[in-house]
Parts: C-alpha cells; structure tokens; sequence
C-alpha cells in the first residue's frame, strides 16, 4: 500500500493508482485550489 500526506483530489493520480489496485490511503485531500485559497474535502 501508499500513504500519502496530502493528495492533489483535482488531478487524477491518485484515482488512477486506486485504478490499478494500488492500496492509497491519504491523511488530507485537496479539493480545490483557486485564488490563493485551499479547500479540503
């Protein structure tokens, strides 16, 4: 499996590890970043 700290939600990376049965946990996920500003799910 992979851990990961924070995962970029709006690329496709960690969908496209998950995709290929990789077992991928992350502590937070970035929703979006716009305007300077961070949203989490």
């Amino acid at each position: 499996g992979v851990g990961i700290v924070i995962e970029k939600g709006f690329q496709q990376g960690g969908k496209l590890l998950r995709n290929m049965g990789v077992n991928l946990h992350s502590l937070a996920v970035i929703e979006s970043m716009e305007n300077g500003k961070i949203t989490f799910l």
